[in-house]
């Protein structure tokens, strides 16, 4: 009997944890915190389109002296800094990429007319 409820309790976490990991972002290289775009920011893990907003916001008033800094970023705590520190810089080339994604932060995004018509064009293919 206990071995039956373990299996399920196991069965039940797998999905969850492929869950998990799909949704995790997952970058290689550095974002420049002072020239930054918020799409850029936002590839950064743990930080969504409002927090990218702050971010941007909080360079304006003042420019980040230190990696370090961001914490200072209404939204950035200790977990989220924990994610990002590798990734961020305060000067030099943004070279942040998500990993399995052929883009780079440094290329021109998609506009939404343009990437829906990509996503229609895969579909008819």
């Amino acid at each position: 009997m206990k071995k039956v409820m373990v299996l399920v309790a196991v069965a039940a976490l797998v999905p969850a944890l492929a869950l998990a990991k799909r949704t995790a972002k997952e970058v290689s290289g550095k974002i420049n915190l002072n020239e930054a775009t918020e799409a850029q920011l936002e590839l950064l893990p743990g930080i969504g389109p409002k927090v990218a907003k702050e971010i941007v916001e909080y360079r304006a008033q003042k420019p980040f002296e230190k990696a370090g800094d961001i914490r200072n970023v209404k939204g950035v705590g200790k977990s989220t800094y924990a994610k990002i520190k590798d990734h961020i810089a305060v000067s030099g080339a943004t070279t942040l990429a998500s990993e399995g994604s052929k883009s780079s932060a440094q290329e021109k995004p998609k506009t939404n007319a343009s990437h829906r018509r990509t996503e229609l064009e895969e579909m008819e293919e």
